[in-house]
C-alpha cells in the first residue's frame, strides 16, 4: 500500500474517533462559523455539525482518490497535463504507466493534506466549543492554513516539474 494511500486511511480512522470521542461531550446547540476575526457569527446543532463534517471529508476523499483510479481508464484528450503527448504516449507504456502511478500518488497526497487541514479546523472547533469560548483561536487556524497552502504551492510545483517539456 502507498504511503499516501495509508495517510488516507489513518486520518479517516481519526475522523472517525475524532467523532466518536468528543460528540458526547459537545452541547446540542454549537458555535460553528466564525468571522475574520475568531469571534462566533453562527451556530448550528450537533448532529449538523458532524454531518457537515462528514460530508465534507467523504467529499474530499471521493474526488481525490477515485480520481486516481479514474486516470486509468479515461482516454488521455480528457486528461490536462503538461506535455501529455509525451508523457502518457500508447507507444511508451512503461512511461505512460509510470506518469498514471505519480499521478495517483500525486492525487492521494492531496487527500491526505486535505483530510489532515479538515481534522485539524473540525478539532480547533471542537475545543473553542468544549472550552466554552466564544472565540476561535487565530494562530493556529492561520498556522494550519499557511501550511496547507504551503502544501499546495509545492504539489503543484512538483507536479508542473516532474511533467516538464522533456529535452
Amino acid at each position: 500500500m502507498r504511503i499516501s494511500l495509508l495517510c488516507i486511511v489513518m486520518l479517516f480512522v481519526l475522523a472517525v474517533g475524532q467523532t466518536v470521542f468528543y460528540y458526547g461531550q459537545l452541547p446540542p446547540t454549537m458555535a460553528s462559523h466564525f468571522d475574520g476575526a475568531g469571534q462566533v457569527n453562527g451556530f448550528q446543532s450537533k448532529a449538523a455539525f458532524f454531518g457537515i463534517y462528514w460530508f465534507v471529508m467523504v467529499l474530499s476523499i471521493g474526488t481525490f482518490v477515485p480520481m486516481g483510479f479514474l486516470l486509468r481508464l479515461i482516454p488521455v484528450q480528457f486528461i490536462n497535463l503538461p506535455h501529455k503527448d509525451y508523457w502518457l504516449a500508447p507507444e511508451t507504456p512503461e512511461r505512460r504507466a509510470e506518469s498514471i502511478n505519480y499521478l495517483v500518488g500525486h492525487m492521494e497526497g492531496m487527500a491526505a493534506a486535505t483530510l489532515a487541514l479538515l481534522l485539524v479546523v473540525f478539532q480547533m472547533t471542537i475545543c473553542t466549543n468544549l472550552n466554552g469560548s466564544s472565540v476561535l483561536p487565530l494562530a493556529p487556524t492561520w498556522l494550519a492554513l499557511g501550511s496547507y497552502f504551503v502544501f499546495v504551492f509545492v504539489w503543484m510545483t512538483k507536479l508542473l516539474l516532474r511533467f516538464r517539456k522533456p529535452v
